[in-house]
C-alpha cells in the first residue's frame, strides 16, 4: 500500500572497535534514514570497523541502495571501513543490476557471487 511503513529492525552490537548492524525487514524510503541515523551514530562513537549484515533483508528499493552508498561515504569520510555482508538473491539482484556489487565493499555468498557474474554476463 502506497505510504505504508515497512517492517524494519536494526541490532546493533559492538565488540571493540567493530560494530555490527544486523538489518531485518524491507530497506525503502521508509527505512533508509534510520539505517543512516543509525550509522552516524555508532561511527560518531568510535567505531572504525562497520559491517552491516544484510542477510535479513528481503527488498532493497532505490532508496535502499542509496542508503548503502550513503553509508560507504560516510564510513570513509569519519575513517573507518565498511562490509556490507551476506546479502540474499533479491539485494544482490539490485546490487548487480547497478552496478553497485563492484563499488561497494560486499562479502556474499557463493551463490549470489554466480548469480551477480550471470547478471553481469
Amino acid at each position: 500500500m502506497a505510504g505504508e511503513v515497512a517492517y524494519w529492525r536494526i541490532d546493533p552490537s559492538r565488540d571493540g572497535d567493530v560494530v555490527t548492524l544486523r538489518l531485518e525487514g524491507e530497506l525503502d524510503w521508509s527505512t533508509a534514514p534510520r539505517l543512516l541515523a543509525e550509522v552516524e551514530r555508532w561511527l560518531a562513537a568510535g567505531g572504525r570497523k562497520l559491517v552491516v549484515d544484510l542477510a535479513g533483508v528481503a527488498f532493497a528499493d532505490s532508496s535502499g541502495l542509496g542508503a548503502l552508498v550513503g553509508t560507504w561515504h560516510r564510513a570513509r569520510r569519519a575513517g573507518a571501513s565498511l562490509l556490507l555482508d551476506g546479502p540474499g538473491d533479491s539485494v544482490s539482484l539490485a546490487l548487480a543490476l547497478t552496478g553497485l556489487d563492484a563499488v561497494l565493499p560486499l562479502r556474499a555468498s557463493a551463490s549470489v557471487q554466480r548469480l551477480s557474474k550471470s547478471v553481469i554476463g
